[in-house]
C-alpha cells in the first residue's frame, strides 16, 4: 500500500507539474464549474426522473409549459407548429413573451425528454447556470476559489430561484438565471476590454431575451445608472458604453425570431389586468429582511411586514450577508468600482421592487401600471449581494490574523503546527451551504400527476373540438395538451384584444350544467356536459341554421370535410390572423377569407374539402434576422481585437486595504 501510494503522488507531481500555469488554471476552473453543476443535481435529486406524470413543485406549472410544446409538435408535423392551437382559439406560436421556448436550454432538454421530463432537467441546467454566473464574477474579480466556490453553491439554492420554482413561474425563473449570466457579461466586458467579451456579452443579450416574461428583463434595464460606473474611454476610440450598444443590437438580432413575430402580433395582446396601486409591492425598508428570513410560513401565508402571501423571497441566509457588509470595510482599491456598481444595481433593484418609482410613473405612463408584481424583480439582488459576499470573504481570508502554533519536541526533532484561526470560517460557510440546502428542500419535490393523464380520456372526441376542464384548474391544462386536446377558457396573462375564447364542445363543471347542454359522462367524478352548438367546424346556412363538418387540427394545419344540401359559409373556430391560406379540394390557388374573428369563407354545396395552414411572414423575416446576428458574431470574433489597454484587476495576491472613497483614491 505504501508504495502504491507513493506511485500515485508521484504520477500527481509529474503529471500536474507538465502544464503551464495557464492549464492548470484552466483545469481548476472546469473542475469548479463541475462541482457546481453536480450540486445543482444534488440539491434537485427529485428531478431527475424525467417521468412524464411526476411533476416538479409549482402549482401554476400545468399552464405555464405551454409554449415548450412547439419542439414536440415541430418533430410531428414541421411548419405546423408556427401556430399554437392548442388553447383559447390559438395564437402564432413564436409571438409569446411569456413562454420560454426558444431558449437552448428549453430546445435540447424539451427534444430529449419532453415537456414534462425536459423541464425538470432545464430547472437543474438553470440552477447551474446561476451558480456559474456567481462563480464567473468572483473569477473576473480575481477572487479566491473558496469565495467564488462557496457563493456559487450559495446561488444555486437561493430563494430568487426556489420560491419562482414554487410557484412554477418558470420563465422567470430562467431569464433570473440568464440576467445573473449577463451581469457577470456585463463585468467582464468592463474589466477586460476585449471585443470577444462584446460578442459574449452579445450571446448572453440574446438568451435573457427569449428566455421569457419580462419582469426580469425589466430589472436588468434598471441597472442601467449602475452600469455607468464602469464606463471608461479605451484606446482606438472604443469605450465601454459603445461596446454595450454594440452588444445590445447584436442580441436584438440574434432574438430576432421572436421579436419580429411578436411586434408583428403585439397590437391583438392585452393585458388581462394592471394594478394601479401596486399592492403586491413591499415596502422599501423591510425588503432587505428577505435576505435571511427563511421562515417558510412567513413566506406562504398572512400580511406580515408589508409581504402579501406567496412574495417573492429572496433567501441568502445571514452569512453572506454579513461577508457582504465586510466587503463594505475591506476591498482591493481596484475592485472598488464593481462594489460600487454591485451595490448600486441591488439598491435599484430595491427600490423599483418596492413600486416607489412605479407609483410616480404610472401617472405618467400607463403602461407601467400593467407592472402587476414589481417584487419578482427582487431577484437580481441576490447576484449583486453575493458578489459583494464573495468580495468581503476574500478579503477576510487575506488579512493578518495571528495563528496558534504548538511546539512538539524530542530528543531527535522539533516541529511546529500551525492552527490560522481565520480557517475556521470553513464552518461557517458549511453551516451557510447547509442553511441553503435545508431551504431548497421545501420547494423541491415532485407531484404524481398520473390520474390527470389518464383522465383526459372523458374528453375524447371523433373530430377536433374545444374542451375545457374545470375552469381555474391549472393542473389539467399540461395533461389535456399533452393528449392532443384544444383546450379553451385557459387562463393566461395576455389575451387577445376584442375576442373571446371559444366555447367548449365539452366542459367539466363543478358548478352544475351550462345552458342549452347535456350530459356527457364524467371526469374525475366531476360531470362533463356537451354543447353542441359550439362544434368546431360547420357551415352556417343564411337562415341562421348550421351544419356540422368534420374537423381535424393539428397546430397550423387543419383539414375540414363538409357535405351539405346548399350553401353557406363554412366557419372554423379558429382564431383568423394575417398568415392563414385555404385551398378546397385540393385544387391550385388559394381562396378568399371572410375578415372576422374566425376562419370563415364561402362554401358551395356539395362534397368539399378545405385545407387550411398557417404561413406567416414573420418568422422567415425573424428567423433570418437571426442568422445575421450569429454572422456578425462570429465575424467579430474571429477579427479578434486586441485589448485597447491593460486589464484593470489587480494581481489575486494584492493585500485587502480599507475602502476609499474615490476622491481619496484619486
Amino acid at each position: 500500500m505504501p508504495s502504491t501510494l507513493m506511485t500515485l503522488s508521484k504520477w500527481r507531481q509529474f503529471s500536474l507539474s507538465g502544464l503551464t500555469a495557464r492549464q492548470r488554471d484552466r483545469l481548476g476552473a472546469w473542475l469548479e464549474v463541475g462541482a457546481i453543476i453536480l450540486w445543482a443535481m444534488f440539491i434537485a435529486a427529485p428531478y431527475l426522473d424525467t417521468s412524464t406524470t411526476l411533476w416538479p413543485a409549482g402549482t401554476g406549472l400545468g399552464a405555464k409549459l405551454m409554449g415548450n410544446h412547439f419542439w414536440i409538435m415541430l418533430q410531428r408535423c414541421g411548419s405546423c407548429a408556427l401556430w399554437d392551437g392548442s388553447q383559447n382559439g390559438g395564437k402564432p406560436a413564436l409571438a409569446d413573451v411569456y413562454g420560454s421556448e426558444l431558449h437552448p436550454l428549453v430546445i435540447v432538454t424539451t427534444l430529449l425528454w419532453g415537456v414534462i421530463g425536459g423541464v425538470k432537467i432545464a430547472i437543474i441546467g438553470l440552477m447551474a447556470l446561476a451558480g456559474i454566473a456567481q462563480w464567473w464574477i468572483a473569477r473576473l474579480l480575481k477572487l479566491g476559489r473558496l469565495a467564488g466556490l462557496w457563493t456559487a453553491f450559495i446561488a444555486v439554492g437561493a430563494g430568487h430561484l426556489m420560491t419562482k420554482n414554487n410557484e412554477g413561474t418558470f420563465g422567470t425563473m430562467l431569464s433570473t438565471a440568464a440576467c445573473s449570466l449577463a451581469l457577470a457579461a456585463l463585468l467582464a466586458l468592463a474589466l477586460n476590454r476585449r471585443r470577444q467579451d462584446t460578442i459574449v456579452l452579445a450571446l448572453v443579450g440574446g438568451l435573457v431575451i427569449v428566455a421569457g416574461q419580462g419582469y426580469m428583463q425589466f430589472a436588468l434595464l434598471l441597472w442601467a445608472p449602475a452600469a455607468l460606473l464602469l464606463w471608461q474611454r479605451w484606446d482606438n476610440g472604443r469605450s465601454f458604453v459603445r461596446e454595450v450598444l454594440l452588444a445590445v443590437g447584436l442580441a436584438v438580432l440574434l432574438a430576432g425570431v421572436l421579436i419580429v413575430p411578436t411586434a408583428h402580433f403585439l397590437p391583438n395582446i392585452v393585458k388581462d389586468s394592471a394594478d394601479p396601486d401596486f399592492g403586491f409591492a413591499q415596502p422599501f425598508e423591510y425588503i432587505p429582511l428577505n435576505l435571511i428570513i427563511r421562515d417558510i410560513a412567513f413566506y406562504q401565508y398572512g400580511e406580515v411586514l408589508g409581504k402579501q402571501p406567496q412574495m417573492e423571497n429572496v433567501f441568502v441566509g445571514w452569512i453572506p450577508v454579513l461577508f457582504a457588509l465586510l466587503s463594505l470595510r475591506f476591498v482591493r482599491r481596484d475592485n472598488f468600482t464593481p462594489l460600487a456598481f454591485f451595490a448600486g444595481g441591488a439598491l435599484l433593484t430595491m427600490f423599483f421592487g418596492s413600486a416607489i418609482p412605479l407609483r410616480f410613473l404610472a401617472n405618467w405612463v400607463p403602461f407601467v401600471r400593467g407592472i402587476r408584481y414589481p417584487a419578482v424583480i427582487m431577484g437580481l439582488v441576490v447576484p449583486a449581494v453575493l458578489a459583494l459576499a464573495a468580495i468581503g470573504l476574500d478579503a477576510f481570508l487575506k488579512l493578518p490574523i495571528p495563528k496558534l502554533e504548538l511546539s512538539l519536541a524530542s530528543q531527535s526533532t522539533r516541529r511546529s503546527v500551525g492552527l490560522q484561526f481565520k480557517w475556521l470560517v470553513l464552518i461557517v460557510l458549511f453551516i451557510g451551504a447547509q442553511q441553503i440546502y435545508d431551504y431548497s428542500k421545501n420547494f423541491i419535490f415532485t407531484r404524481d400527476m398520473t390520474a390527470n393523464y389518464q383522465a383526459m380520456s372523458a374528453f375524447a372526441t371523433t373530430d377536433t373540438q374545444w374542451i375545457s376542464p374545470p375552469a381555474g384548474e391549472v393542473d389539467f391544462t399540461e395533461p389535456a395538451i399533452n393528449s392532443g386536446l384544444k383546450v379553451t377558457t385557459l387562463l393566461y396573462p395576455a389575451v387577445l384584444a376584442g375576442r373571446e375564447a371559444p366555447l367548449p364542445y365539452l366542459s367539466a363543471n363543478r358548478n352544475g350544467p351550462p345552458a342549452d347542454s347535456e350530459p356527457a359522462g364524467l371526469f374525475l367524478d366531476i360531470p362533463v356536459y356537451r354543447l353542441p352548438q359550439a362544434e368546431y367546424a360547420f357551415v352556417q346556412f343564411p337562415d341562421g341554421t348550421t351544419s356540422p363538418c368534420q374537423g381535424q387540427a393539428q397546430g397550423g394545419q387543419i383539414t375540414v370535410a363538409c357535405d351539405t344540401a346548399q350553401a353557406g359559409d363554412l366557419v372554423v373556430r379558429e382564431n383568423a390572423f394575417p398568415g392563414w391560406q385555404v385551398r378546397r379540394d385540393g385544387e391550385a390557388g388559394q381562396l378568399p377569407l371572410i375578415v372576422g374573428t374566425w376562419l370563415s369563407l364561402p362554401a358551395p354545396a356539395g362534397q368539399h374539402v378545405y385545407q387550411f395552414v398557417y404561413r406567416p411572414w414573420d418568422v422567415p423575416v425573424g428567423l433570418f434576422l437571426t442568422l445575421v446576428g450569429l454572422v456578425a458574431c462570429v465575424v467579430l470574433w474571429l477579427q479578434q481585437r486586441s485589448p485597447a489597454g491593460p486589464p484593470v484587476v489587480a494581481p489575486a495576491a494584492a493585500e485587502p486595504v480599507a475602502a476609499e472613497p474615490p476622491a481619496a483614491q484619486a
